[in-house]
């Protein structure tokens, strides 16, 4: 069931319906990224707020799922091009624990 059909049939029901999918968490930085009604995110922003860093209201139902894809595809493309960077290291006979320590003082370190 997409996110629009669970705001309709959540809505039809008399239920107010917030997306809030997150994304961070290993460090406790946590982002909930909401979506749906702005009178029902005011409802539910100070609850989420008790256990998040950061609450943003990113737009109409299903938009918050839609920004979690797009920030999943980002995170992908990192993590593909550190094992082609830690592959390439590897096959070039790098020593790699010292490489690793060495850029992850930079901008690789993200």
């Amino acid at each position: 069931m997409s996110r629009k059909n669970s705001y309709g049939t959540a809505r039809k029901s008399g239920i107010e319906f917030i997306d809030a999918p997150v994304s961070g968490g290993q460090d406790g930085a946590l982002t909930v990224i909401c979506s749906g009604l702005k009178e029902h995110f005011n409802k539910a922003e100070p609850i989420i707020n008790c256990y998040a860093q950061k609450v943003t209201l990113i737009g109409g139902p299903g938009s918050g799922q839609l920004t979690k894809m797009v920030n999943q595809i980002c995170i992908t493309g990192l993590v593909q091009g550190l094992s082609e960077g830690v592959n390439f290291g590897i096959k070039a006979g790098l020593d790699m624990e010292k490489l690793i320590d060495t850029i992850s003082e930079g901008a690789a370190g993200s």
